[in-house]
């Protein structure tokens, strides 16, 4: 008989094994949940309502059906370049395995590309913690769990929207970016930052304006000579940064050839990426009039009756703030170029009020007086009937309105420069930010005035909870930059300029123009995600018998 206890201690599964079999359950849980959460949000919330889906389908399927890039619906099917292609060719992909305008499966597809994203956020933050695995683990933990249940994200796959698709690609590009930045080996970076660079091009190629997490990454890229191994002279750390950011540059504009190529065979145009208001080759654009609008416009409310439905509505000056006009004089004449504007429309014409009658005149006067009422409906039909839902108007702004618009603009801003350069942008992107980010959620709606909040929807509910969940959001990701700032690895600090440099610049150029919408800076609370997982890695809570306490703490090597 055999009394050595090690054949049977050989035998039993270590306990390291038994811990990675425990982190790899958790793991796997944890995707499921995220996964079922995204897919339920994407397809019991399916959302139709943004216009912008709409033309991103048709684009799509024009694609597939006549092979031209346009936003006809009838032939002939003029070619356009309105809308960057990324988007469209990704519906029309999901269109060719699934159907033609199978929106379910791109919603369900869209909900499988967040969570991925949300796998490359628990890449990087584990890259970005520093320190021992287990401090890196749970700093990815955290990060992964904070991004694939965050409510703000999350209700972009349920739409037709670019919002996820940029997310993923954004995720993606930062990964790569951060693996080309702590790798000592030359091959792997330059594979890296070629990554980085054409993921980066395909991401500008959905979105425009994510040029700016390029330009965030080439900048830190630029930066990081400074925080690379002091084994190196400052000479050859800046060749290695040189020639990354040239392999990086060169695959970022590489996939922006095919696009700026069709545009210069088509119409005869350098266009390496969609105008700025979406207008077409000599297509008269309103400057002066959103020009005016930056002079005032702090808050997304006013957005839709001023942009969207301008051309398809009528403007109400009555309905503008006090802060749209410096003084009366000015009110008065902004208020006769939206007159101009309303009466725009030949077929719709705005009915004139009569002279006022006297005051002893009686009711049978009034009903009679041929200047308001002629004894048919016809005053009815250009006066109150036309601003019906069902009527459609064809209103417009003309050049010499928009060149007035102008002036007014003008005048305001040489009289308050400050106001419009500083005050304005940085209170449009508080408003961008600290918003219930409740859009196309059934309860979407304003948080204030509290008393106007729609009962029948829950708004009282829902809304404050998104408001706590922004606020939260906030507060550990800046508890981030704060460990992040503190830490004492040089790394640490190019992981916090990488984040500012990706975030800040965003927030501030949203922040400059006439339409703060919310959902503009909604692809960065991934990295609040990131930044917050940092954050609560490094708490720690102790409870001894004596006193209780809780630390934070970022002490990566």
């Amino acid at each position: 008989m055999n009394d050595d206890p090690e054949p049977q201690k050989a035998n039993r599964p270590s306990k390291h094994k038994r811990v990675r079999r425990i982190r790899f359950g958790l793991i796997a849980v944890l995707a499921t949940a995220a996964l079922g959460f995204n897919l339920s949000i994407a397809y019991y919330l399916a959302n139709d309502e943004p216009d912008d889906g709409r033309v991103y389908s048709l684009l799509a399927v024009n694609l597939l059906d006549h092979n031209v890039f346009s936003i006809e619906k009838s032939e002939p099917f003029t070619p356009t370049f309105v809308r960057v292609p990324g988007y469209p060719l990704f519906l029309a992909g999901v269109y060719s395995v699934a159907g033609n305008g199978n929106d379910t499966a791109v919603r369900v597809g869209q909900a499988i590309l967040y969570v991925f994203a949300c796998f490359f956020a628990y890449l990087t933050a584990w890259n970005w913690r520093g320190g021992t695995r287990r401090r890196r683990r749970k700093a990815a933990v955290w990060t992964f769990v904070l991004a694939a249940f965050c409510p703000f994200a999350s209700i972009y796959a349920a739409t037709l929207l670019t919002e996820t698709l940029t997310i993923f690609l954004m995720a993606a590009m930062t990964a790569a970016a951060t693996c080309g930045l702590m790798t000592s080996s030359k091959i792997r970076a330059i594979l890296c930052w070629i990554a980085a660079g054409v993921v980066s091009g395909v991401c500008v190629m959905v979105r425009p304006d994510a040029g700016l997490f390029t330009m965030g990454i080439g900048l830190t890229l630029l930066l990081s000579v400074f925080f690379r191994s002091r084994e190196h002279t400052l000479g050859s750390r800046f060749c290695a940064v040189f020639l990354n950011g040239v392999i990086f540059s060169a695959a970022f504009c590489l996939v922006l050839v095919p696009w700026t190529v069709r545009n210069e065979r088509v119409f005869g145009v350098f266009q390496p990426l969609s105008p700025a208001h979406g207008e077409t080759p000599g297509e008269f654009v309103t400057h002066g009039y959103f020009l005016w609008l930056r002079t005032w416009i702090d808050d997304s409310r006013y957005i839709g009756p001023m942009l969207w439905d301008l051309g398809d509505k009528r403007i109400n000056v009555d309905d503008l703030p006090a802060t749209a006009f410096a003084s009366g004089e000015e009110k008065t004449r902004v208020a006769a170029l939206i007159d101009a504007y309303n009466n725009s429309d030949p077929a719709h014409p705005i009915a004139k009020p009569g002279p006022m009658p006297d005051a002893d005149a009686g009711d049978d006067q009034n009903n009679t007086n041929d200047s308001g009422d002629n004894g048919d409906d016809k005053s009815d039909d250009s006066g109150d009937a036309e601003s019906a839902d069902n009527v459609k108007l064809n209103l417009a702004i003309t050049p010499d309105t928009d060149s007035e618009f102008a002036v007014i603009a003008g005048e305001r801003i040489a009289s308050e420069p400050m106001r419009f350069y500083v005050m304005l942008p940085a209170k449009r992107s508080a408003s961008m930010w600290f918003d219930t980010h409740s859009d196309y959620y059934p309860f979407a709606g304003e948080l204030f005035p509290l008393k106007a909040l729609d009962e029948d929807n829950y708004q009282h509910v829902w809304l404050p909870l998104f408001a706590g969940f922004m606020w939260f959001y906030t507060l550990i990701a800046v508890a981030g930059v704060v460990l992040l700032m503190l830490g004492r690895r040089p790394m640490a600090r190019l992981w916090l300029i990488m984040a500012m440099l990706m975030t800040l610049p965003r927030i501030a150029f949203f922040g400059t123009l006439e339409n703060p919408e919310p959902r503009y800076l909604v692809e960065l609370f991934l990295f609040a995600a990131i930044l917050g997982g940092i954050a609560l890695a490094g708490v720690r809570c102790r409870c001894p018998r004596d006193a209780a306490s809780v630390t934070a703490s970022y002490s990566g090597n």
